[in-house]
């Protein structure tokens, strides 16, 4: 923060360096905190699910081109071989159950390593198989990595840099959907396998190709309603990124009557807004069923989500909303 705040004239070099290093340190504090946010919540049995047809397949391939567009497997080299499966899951937390996966793949392969990303049909079940050539883990700790809070030596490295959350609220997670998740090595310093498995659903004749859907998605009008100026502006060039026709609203008279003007495809809304809240804008704009709606909020209890649903949205997500997580609410299957 020191060389990003200088008066002093500082090479663009080093500028871009200093903001890369920002960038994912605050990335790694986010999903700590929400991890142990999540995981509290599913401790406490107040973590719900928002349902719908997905296919784990293009999810699964969506959440490592998410990695390389931010440049995480430059020095891997990822094989990904998926086929259709459609599981009834919610969206939000399948992208948490594989980011978390392929987040400990990279955190502990060498450079140079290989992932293999598959998703098949077994059994009548979508197994997602992630496997990597890192550090592993020896084969008396494999029955302890889904506890809570073990790390350092207890787990002879596997979680350093960690908090020993991510494969516990990955293993709740796959429970909640119905499903399992197990985790194989052949010991330390011979890769590891995690193996998540839900319940496979038939796949839908209307379904379209994961390249159909992301045509679909880069034609949409979005209409996103934030106060908040930063958040507005960021969150304005991360819909035009993905190839969204934009329109934004700072005030809620403004939202209204851009949407009843533009009438657009989705409308993302801030729930905490000055004078009027998100909710009573939903309940002003689901009677266009054209319109598909959905929260964005600092509070994700199942309260919450509750409400947000019974006011007529059809996603709710906890800011900040990751790429990933947008780009998947964007897709036509999702709505």
């Amino acid at each position: 923060m020191h060389i990003l705040d200088s008066e002093r004239e500082v090479d663009p070099s080093l500028l871009a360096r200093a903001r890369n290093v920002v960038r994912r340190q605050t990335d790694h504090l986010r999903k700590l905190v929400d991890d142990l946010l999540e995981v509290n919540r599913a401790l406490m049995g107040k973590l719900t699910l928002d349902k719908s047809l997905v296919d784990l397949g293009e999810v699964a391939r969506r959440c490592v081109e998410t990695l390389r567009a931010g440049a995480r497997t430059a020095h891997f080299k990822f094989h990904v071989d998926t086929v259709a499966a459609t599981v009834d899951a919610d969206l939000t937390r399948l992208v948490q159950i594989i980011d978390n996966i392929l987040d400990n793949a990279v955190k502990y392969s060498p450079d140079g390593g290989r992932v293999d990303v598959v998703v098949r049909h077994a059994d009548g079940w979508a197994e997602l198989v992630v496997r990597d050539s890192g550090m592993g883990i020896a084969v008396e700790l494999l029955p302890k990595v889904f506890t809570i809070f073990v790390q350092g030596a207890q787990s002879l490295q596997r979680v350093q840099g960690g908090l020993g959350i991510g494969l516990s609220l990955v293993r709740r997670l796959a429970e909640m959907h119905g499903g399992t998740v197990s985790i194989d090595s052949a010991g330390s310093g011979k890769g590891a396998s995690v193996t998540v498995r839900l319940p496979l659903l038939a796949q839908p004749a209307h379904s379209a190709p994961a390249n159909a859907a992301s045509s679909s998605a880069a034609l949409r009008r979005v209409l996103l309603i934030e106060d908040n100026e930063d958040a507005r502006d960021m969150m304005a060039a991360l819909l035009e990124l993905l190839s969204c026709d934009v329109a934004t609203a700072a005030t809620v008279p403004q939202g209204i009557a851009l949407a009843q003007a533009r009438q657009p495809e989705i409308a993302i809304i801030d729930i905490g807004l000055a004078g009027m809240d998100g909710y009573a804008i939903a309940k002003a704009l689901k009677d266009d069923p054209a319109t598909a709606l959905i929260a964005l909020t600092g509070y994700g209890s199942a309260a919450d989500r509750q409400r947000a649903f019974d006011a007529g949205f059809q996603h709710h997500f906890t800011k900040p909303i990751s790429i990933e997580q947008l780009e998947l609410a964007l897709s036509p299957t999702a709505l």
